[in-house]
Protein backbone atom coordinates (compact mmCIF):
# COMPACT_ATOMS: atom_id res chain seq x y z
CA UNK A 1 0.00 0.00 0.00
CA UNK A 2 1.36 3.40 -0.95
CA UNK A 3 -0.31 6.58 0.19
CA UNK A 4 0.40 10.12 -0.95
CA UNK A 5 1.37 12.43 1.88
CA UNK A 6 0.94 15.94 0.48
CA UNK A 7 3.30 15.83 -2.54
CA UNK A 8 5.23 12.84 -1.16
CA UNK A 9 4.44 9.15 -1.12
CA UNK A 10 4.89 6.82 1.83
CA UNK A 11 4.63 3.04 1.42
CA UNK A 12 2.74 1.53 4.36
CA UNK A 13 2.96 -2.24 4.79
CA UNK A 14 1.06 -4.70 6.94
CA UNK A 15 3.01 -7.85 7.79
CA UNK A 16 1.32 -10.51 9.89
CA UNK A 17 1.95 -14.11 10.86
CA UNK A 18 5.74 -13.74 10.63
CA UNK A 19 8.36 -13.88 13.34
CA UNK A 20 10.53 -10.81 13.68
CA UNK A 21 13.67 -12.66 12.55
CA UNK A 22 11.98 -13.55 9.26
CA UNK A 23 11.00 -9.93 8.65
CA UNK A 24 14.54 -8.75 9.39
CA UNK A 25 16.09 -11.27 7.02
CA UNK A 26 13.83 -9.90 4.31
CA UNK A 27 15.25 -6.40 4.82
CA UNK A 28 11.80 -4.92 5.30
CA UNK A 29 12.53 -2.89 8.45
CA UNK A 30 15.47 -1.27 10.26
CA UNK A 31 13.95 -0.20 13.59
CA UNK A 32 11.21 -1.52 15.87
CA UNK A 33 8.61 0.37 17.90
CA UNK A 34 6.85 -1.82 20.45
CA UNK A 35 4.52 -1.23 23.34
CA UNK A 36 5.94 -1.98 26.75
CA UNK A 37 3.71 -4.98 27.47
CA UNK A 38 6.05 -7.84 28.32
CA UNK A 39 5.02 -11.45 29.03
CA UNK A 40 2.23 -12.87 26.85
CA UNK A 41 2.63 -10.30 24.10
CA UNK A 42 4.54 -9.77 20.89
CA UNK A 43 7.35 -8.10 22.80
CA UNK A 44 7.47 -10.95 25.30
CA UNK A 45 7.61 -13.52 22.51
CA UNK A 46 10.42 -11.69 20.75
CA UNK A 47 12.32 -10.39 23.78
CA UNK A 48 15.04 -13.04 23.79
CA UNK A 49 15.68 -12.60 20.07
CA UNK A 50 15.64 -8.81 20.38
CA UNK A 51 18.05 -8.88 23.30
CA UNK A 52 20.51 -10.95 21.29
CA UNK A 53 20.05 -8.93 18.10
CA UNK A 54 20.56 -5.58 19.86
CA UNK A 55 23.19 -6.69 22.37
CA UNK A 56 21.27 -6.22 25.63
CA UNK A 57 20.94 -8.50 28.64
CA UNK A 58 17.70 -10.48 28.88
CA UNK A 59 16.54 -9.93 32.47
CA UNK A 60 13.21 -9.11 34.11
CA UNK A 61 12.36 -6.42 36.63
CA UNK A 62 12.22 -6.47 40.40
CA UNK A 63 8.86 -4.71 40.67
CA UNK A 64 9.95 -2.93 43.84
CA UNK A 65 12.04 -0.70 41.57
CA UNK A 66 9.29 0.42 39.19
CA UNK A 67 8.97 3.85 40.80
CA UNK A 68 12.71 4.50 40.73
CA UNK A 69 14.24 6.45 37.90
CA UNK A 70 16.27 4.16 35.69
CA UNK A 71 19.59 4.59 37.50
CA UNK A 72 18.80 1.59 39.76
CA UNK A 73 17.61 -0.59 36.90
CA UNK A 74 19.64 -2.70 34.53
CA UNK A 75 19.72 -1.79 30.84
CA UNK A 76 17.65 -4.73 29.63
CA UNK A 77 14.54 -4.85 27.47
CA UNK A 78 12.48 -6.69 30.11
CA UNK A 79 13.32 -4.33 32.95
CA UNK A 80 12.88 -1.15 30.93
CA UNK A 81 9.59 -2.36 29.44
CA UNK A 82 8.18 -2.94 32.93
CA UNK A 83 9.54 0.41 34.07
CA UNK A 84 7.99 2.20 31.08
CA UNK A 85 4.63 0.51 31.63
CA UNK A 86 4.59 1.22 35.36
CA UNK A 87 5.20 4.98 35.33
CA UNK A 88 1.97 6.52 36.66
CA UNK A 89 2.31 10.22 35.85
CA UNK A 90 4.62 10.73 32.89
CA UNK A 91 4.40 9.49 29.31
CA UNK A 92 7.94 8.30 28.62
CA UNK A 93 9.33 6.43 25.63
CA UNK A 94 12.54 4.42 25.98
CA UNK A 95 14.88 4.64 22.98
CA UNK A 96 17.40 1.78 22.94
CA UNK A 97 20.03 1.99 20.17
CA UNK A 98 21.59 -1.24 18.99
CA UNK A 99 24.84 -2.12 20.74
CA UNK A 100 25.90 -4.45 17.95
CA UNK A 101 27.53 -3.05 14.83
CA UNK A 102 26.34 -6.05 12.81
CA UNK A 103 22.71 -5.84 13.95
CA UNK A 104 20.00 -5.62 11.30
CA UNK A 105 18.10 -3.26 13.63
CA UNK A 106 19.18 0.27 14.42
CA UNK A 107 17.34 0.04 17.71
CA UNK A 108 14.17 -0.55 19.71
CA UNK A 109 11.71 2.04 21.02
CA UNK A 110 9.51 1.01 23.96
CA UNK A 111 6.31 3.01 24.07
CA UNK A 112 3.52 3.53 26.61
CA UNK A 113 0.14 2.17 25.47
CA UNK A 114 -3.42 1.81 26.78
CA UNK A 115 -2.31 -0.80 29.33
CA UNK A 116 0.31 1.50 30.87
CA UNK A 117 -0.25 3.24 34.17
CA UNK A 118 0.12 6.67 32.57
CA UNK A 119 -2.88 5.94 30.32
CA UNK A 120 -5.31 5.67 33.23
CA UNK A 121 -5.91 9.42 33.39
CA UNK A 122 -6.93 9.35 29.70
CA UNK A 123 -9.11 6.23 29.82
CA UNK A 124 -12.89 6.56 29.69
CA UNK A 125 -13.61 2.96 30.64
CA UNK A 126 -12.41 -0.52 29.75
CA UNK A 127 -14.43 -0.73 26.52
CA UNK A 128 -14.21 2.94 25.52
CA UNK A 129 -12.56 4.05 22.31
CA UNK A 130 -8.82 4.71 22.58
CA UNK A 131 -7.90 8.25 23.56
CA UNK A 132 -6.93 9.85 20.27
CA UNK A 133 -4.43 12.40 21.60
CA UNK A 134 -2.56 9.74 23.57
CA UNK A 135 -2.35 7.24 20.72
CA UNK A 136 -1.43 9.86 18.14
CA UNK A 137 1.27 11.58 20.17
CA UNK A 138 3.10 8.45 21.33
CA UNK A 139 3.11 7.17 17.74
CA UNK A 140 4.33 10.49 16.29
CA UNK A 141 7.11 10.73 18.89
CA UNK A 142 8.14 7.14 18.20
CA UNK A 143 8.56 7.97 14.50
CA UNK A 144 10.45 11.14 15.44
CA UNK A 145 12.88 9.26 17.69
CA UNK A 146 13.31 6.45 15.16
CA UNK A 147 14.22 8.89 12.40
CA UNK A 148 16.21 11.53 14.29
CA UNK A 149 17.77 9.49 17.10
CA UNK A 150 18.27 6.12 15.43
CA UNK A 151 18.57 7.25 11.78
CA UNK A 152 15.84 4.81 10.78
CA UNK A 153 14.08 5.13 7.45
CA UNK A 154 12.05 1.90 7.61
CA UNK A 155 10.50 1.75 11.09
CA UNK A 156 8.07 -0.97 12.11
CA UNK A 157 5.28 -0.72 14.68
CA UNK A 158 4.61 -3.87 16.70
CA UNK A 159 1.42 -4.23 18.73
CA UNK A 160 0.74 -0.82 20.36
CA UNK A 161 -2.69 -2.14 21.43
CA UNK A 162 -3.68 -3.20 17.92
CA UNK A 163 -4.59 -6.73 19.01
CA UNK A 164 -7.73 -5.31 20.60
CA UNK A 165 -9.08 -4.66 17.09
CA UNK A 166 -9.50 -0.97 17.85
CA UNK A 167 -9.72 0.68 14.45
CA UNK A 168 -9.17 4.12 15.96
CA UNK A 169 -5.75 3.11 17.29
CA UNK A 170 -4.62 2.11 13.81
CA UNK A 171 -6.02 5.31 12.32
CA UNK A 172 -4.08 7.40 14.86
CA UNK A 173 -0.84 5.58 14.06
CA UNK A 174 -1.25 5.90 10.29
CA UNK A 175 -2.17 9.57 10.65
CA UNK A 176 0.91 10.16 12.83
CA UNK A 177 3.15 8.49 10.23
CA UNK A 178 1.71 10.64 7.42
CA UNK A 179 1.96 13.88 9.40
CA UNK A 180 5.53 13.06 10.36
CA UNK A 181 6.41 12.30 6.73
CA UNK A 182 4.87 15.63 5.68
CA UNK A 183 7.12 17.51 8.06
CA UNK A 184 10.41 15.66 7.75
CA UNK A 185 10.22 13.36 4.73
CA UNK A 186 13.04 10.81 4.62
CA UNK A 187 11.00 7.73 5.54
CA UNK A 188 11.15 4.98 2.94
CA UNK A 189 8.31 2.95 4.45
CA UNK A 190 6.37 2.18 7.62
CA UNK A 191 5.45 -1.43 8.46
CA UNK A 192 2.86 -2.67 10.94
CA UNK A 193 3.73 -6.07 12.41
CA UNK A 194 0.90 -8.19 13.80
CA UNK A 195 0.58 -11.85 14.80
CA UNK A 196 -2.51 -12.17 12.59
CA UNK A 197 -4.51 -10.11 10.09
CA UNK A 198 -6.96 -8.91 12.73
CA UNK A 199 -7.01 -5.14 12.38
CA UNK A 200 -6.32 -4.35 8.71
CA UNK A 201 -4.12 -1.34 8.08
CA UNK A 202 -5.53 -1.00 4.56
CA UNK A 203 -8.75 0.53 5.91
CA UNK A 204 -6.82 3.35 7.59
CA UNK A 205 -4.70 3.92 4.49
CA UNK A 206 -7.79 4.11 2.31
CA UNK A 207 -9.40 6.54 4.76
CA UNK A 208 -6.49 8.97 4.47
CA UNK A 209 -5.87 8.65 0.75
CA UNK A 210 -5.75 12.04 -0.89
CA UNK A 211 -4.92 13.79 2.39
CA UNK A 212 -8.54 14.05 3.48
CA UNK A 213 -9.77 14.01 7.09
CA UNK A 214 -6.33 14.47 8.59
CA UNK A 215 -5.82 16.77 11.52
CA UNK A 216 -2.76 19.04 11.30
CA UNK A 217 0.14 18.19 13.58
CA UNK A 218 0.65 20.59 16.47
CA UNK A 219 4.04 20.82 18.21
CA UNK A 220 4.22 19.48 21.75
CA UNK A 221 6.75 19.42 24.58
CA UNK A 222 9.45 16.82 25.08
CA UNK A 223 12.41 16.46 27.34
CA UNK A 224 14.90 13.65 27.51
CA UNK A 225 17.58 12.20 29.74
CA UNK A 226 20.24 9.63 28.93
CA UNK A 227 21.66 6.71 30.86
CA UNK A 228 23.75 3.78 29.49
CA UNK A 229 23.41 5.35 26.03
CA UNK A 230 19.62 4.84 26.27
CA UNK A 231 17.33 7.86 25.91
CA UNK A 232 14.28 8.38 28.12
CA UNK A 233 11.95 10.79 26.31
CA UNK A 234 8.97 12.26 28.16
CA UNK A 235 6.26 14.05 26.16
CA UNK A 236 3.38 16.36 27.08
CA UNK A 237 0.80 18.14 24.93
CA UNK A 238 -1.33 19.68 27.67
Amino acid sequence: MTIKSQAKTLPIHHSFGKRLEEVLLGGEIDCLVADSEDGFSQLGQERQFLSQELGYADTSLNHLLVKDYPYRLEPSIGQLADWCRGRPNEITLVVMPSRRLDSKLRGLILSPYDGAQCYLKFANGEWAKPHRDFMYHVAWEAFYQAFHRLSSTRPAVMHLSRERFERDTTYCQVEAALNFHDQYSGLQSVTFLDPFAGNPVSAAVKHFEGGMDRSPHRPFKRYSTEEWGIHFVTISWR
